[in-house]
């Protein structure tokens, strides 16, 4: 038999070949030549061995030193002709001066294919199974631990296992293909550490980019990328609490989340990022001051670009190394849930890019993107789309989603670019795309993942939640599945954002033309579980900081963004902030340094920075605000239409029919004697003005006496009260209690 395949890494059925084999025999038999069967032969294929010697596992007894065969240097065999069943066995290798034991894996046939036996039950078994797992053996009665490697490469010709445990080289670790289009291996002795990729030749032999493991936990890297064992088992949680918390109506809660880039909210002296440990030690305390109820992290899943942010991730299963470890990010997460405070990720499956080591023509094939371009490839962001119609890739994705919440006891997922995925014809002209089987652009493979990915999470982890940031006026984002709906929890308000920035860019003379800008979002408020958005997007690539898209002196840029902020606070749909927004970051974001936090140090910024701890405090202890955010009784317009003063005043409802009423002026003209409608006949108390003085307002007198309502009705309400409206400015108003 010619074993030269060996020798160039081209062994696709490794078990066939290695470990204990039947040693057949030529023989003539009636005339005829016959293979005949003379007990066992014993091979292993070890390129840079210099001599082999089999011991007996059990015994420890020397079974003989190994034969070198001639035409294949590195393949040694022992025949052992009257040996009837195969035991368990190990070598004693020795290498030029140097000698090691060595539990072959080519003995552990039936613990290699374990782990494509349930793969396809459910799709959280694809990190439970596939890439690099953490097992025990049994060799001769003694346990043995070891990592199972498994990886999906149908189009593959062979595939090896290379890394720390035998010098990258691709001849001495070759796979075993299954029927199903996995490769599987055990290799004894592997503990967590161990680095680790796979050689692969493609379907006509062509050598491949070393490949990591697309269901790495651990990853190093640039230069090496290498993917590295991993062990989930030994961090030790202590969020119990957290994690059996009674079953709560995430919708009649205050949600207020802050949107954070971890490798630059705040830097060390040397300007490099703080680690997840750091981040746990800073940045939790300082949300709990502020007052946020939830963190959302822009992507931390691997990627191989800074300037990407995160949204260009190879590593759907891996925390990037960049912060730390897997633990070390587990650790920080636990942290928050000790602390009471929520934790979101951004998650990517709409795309991923091209470099040499990650998904892209994996096996030669396009066998996670699709294979035309004009749905594989995306003109924007210059990467490869997942081909959602796939089986493997729908399951792959689904399960990343699920491997967050399991193995990291995340709160939330926040879908990234949904809409890019919802339509074949997204960002492209004419000509550009290939319509669905009905002659639309709707991508069903993509309506139909959703459903399923929101149906595993709601239905697995009844504590999270899913966000889509989807663009369009797709409908039913956030309608149950059951009902036709994609079954996303909330969906970000895109239009209110857009709208609203753009109103508050324009100079106050100018607004009254612009009034159904900030009114339109009520329109459509209750189509959706909105969230609204003032996210990292609105702040970089020439937008310029929040604080700058406001007109006027520097006064009125930081009163129209306190007002601004306080209507935000006081509109239906839970709140999203991007880190600086708090305390006014003058500066457009950028990744590669801190946020400006010596701004701190001026009155303007510390006024911003109280104001939104205020606003933040007053949000969640005002059930008006957040209770009925997505029940229509929970909103009442009381004038919309003062559009040549630029006020707009409508109050908020709780279930129990207690109300804030909300004021806003978005002119530097104060307005005396405004008259406000209100429900009851009580005294009212302002409980909050972004024009006060600790916020660096005017604190411009609102009221001369205490707010007592009178029986004029006024917009729609039987009574009203008279107060002084400060220029630029929100108020909040109740029934004083």
């Amino acid at each position: 038999m010619n074993f030269s395949f060996l020798a160039k890494a081209r062994c696709a059925h490794p078990f066939g070949v290695l470990g204990w084999q039947d040693n057949l025999q030529d023989t003539l038999h009636k005339g005829q030549q016959e293979k005949k069967k003379k007990g066992l032969v014993l091979r292993c294929y070890l390129p840079h061995a210099t001599t082999v010697e089999a011991f007996d596992a059990k015994t420890d007894k020397s079974l003989g030193i190994m034969q070198a065969v001639d035409d294949t240097p590195g393949l040694y065999q022992l025949v052992q002709p009257n040996k009837r069943k195969a035991t368990a066995y190990y070598f004693q290798v020795t290498q030029g001066k140097h000698q090691y034991r060595l539990i072959d894996p080519y003995q552990f046939t039936e613990e290699a294919f374990y782990a494509v036996h349930y793969v396809q039950a459910q799709p959280e078994n694809l990190y439970r199974q596939l890439g690099a797992q953490l097992i025990n053996l049994e060799l001769a009665d003694k346990k043995v631990p070891a990592t199972r490697f498994a990886v999906y490469a149908p189009n593959a010709s062979s595939v090896s296992l290379v890394g720390d445990m035998n010098n990258w080289d691709g001849r001495c670790h070759p796979m075993e293909r299954t029927s199903c289009g996995h490769w599987v291996l055990v290799l004894p002795e592997i503990a967590a550490g161990v680095r680790y990729k796979f050689e692969i030749k493609d379907q006509h032999g062509h050598l491949l980019p070393h490949k990591a493991d697309p269901l790495a936990f651990y990853a190093e890297q640039y230069p090496s990328h290498a993917s590295l064992v991993y062990d989930h088992s030994r961090y030790q949680w202590q969020d119990a609490a957290w994690q059996q918390r009674p079953k709560i109506d995430v919708y009649q809660q205050p949600m207020s989340i802050y949107e954070v880039h971890p490798g630059s909210w705040r830097r060390t002296a040397e300007n490099q990022p703080l680690s997840y440990r750091e981040l746990a030690t800073q940045l939790i305390p300082y949300v709990l001051d502020m007052g946020y109820t939830h963190i959302e992290l822009m992507p931390v899943m691997e990627h191989p670009f800074d300037g990407s942010w995160g949204y260009q991730p190879l590593g759907l299963f891996a925390p990037t190394s960049r912060f730390g470890n897997p633990d070390e990010f587990k650790a920080f997460v636990d942290a928050c849930h000790q602390a009471g405070i929520g934790v979101i990720l951004d998650w990517v499956p709409a795309h991923f890019p091209e470099d040499g080591h990650g998904l892209a023509r994996f096996d030669g094939s396009h066998l996670y993107e699709y294979e035309d371009p004009r749905r594989g490839w995306h003109p924007d962001w210059n990467s490869c789309i997942y081909d959602f119609g796939k089986d493997y890739v729908r399951q792959f994705l689904v399960s990343s989603a699920l491997y967050w919440l399991d193995h990291f006891h995340i709160d939330g997922i926040r879908v990234d670019a949904v809409a890019s995925m919802l339509y074949w014809d997204y960002s492209r002209n004419a000509g550009e795309w290939v319509p669905n089987i009905d002659g639309g652009n709707h991508n069903y493979e993509a309506i139909s993942l959703f459903q399923w990915l929101n149906r595993e999470v709601y239905g697995k982890y009844p504590h999270a939640m899913t966000i889509a940031e989807e663009s369009t006026s797709f409908p039913q984002v956030s309608r149950p599945t059951d009902s036709g709906g994609l079954g996303f929890g909330f969906k970000w308000n895109m239009g209110w954002m857009n709208d609203s920035l753009r109103y508050i860019s324009k100079d106050p003379a100018y607004r009254q033309y612009h009034h159904s800008d900030l009114t339109f979002s009520m329109v459509y408020a209750y189509n959706e579980n909105f969230v609204l958005p003032l996210s990292h997007d609105e702040v970089v690539h020439g937008k310029g900081s929040l604080l700058h898209k406001m007109p006027g002196d520097e006064w009125q840029q930081a009163a129209n963004m306190r007002a601004f902020l306080a209507f935000m606070f006081a509109h239906p749909g839970k709140k999203m902030n991007f880190m600086g927004i708090e305390f006014a970051q003058s500066a457009e974001w950028n990744h590669n340094q801190s946020l400006d936090w010596h701004l701190l140090e001026f009155d303007k910024h510390r006024g911003m920075q109280q104001l939104f701890r205020d606003l933040n405090l007053t949000y969640r202890r005002c059930a008006p605000l957040y209770q009925l955010d997505y029940n229509t009784t929970g909103f009442g317009w009381l004038d919309h239409q003062d559009a040549t003063h630029s006020t707009l005043s409508f109050y908020r409802q709780d279930a129990n029919g207690e109300r804030i009423y909300v004021v806003t002026n978005f002119t530097p003209v104060p307005r005396t004697r405004f008259r406000l409608g209100v429900a009851h006949n009580a005294e009212y108390e302002v409980i909050l003005n972004t024009d006060s003085v600790h916020y660096w307002g005017s604190n411009f007198p609102v009221q001369h006496a205490a707010l007592h309502s009178t029986e004029q009705a006024f917009q729609g309400q039987t009574h009203s009260v008279v107060l002084d409206l400060p220029p630029l400015a929100t108020l909040y108003l109740r029934k004083k209690q």
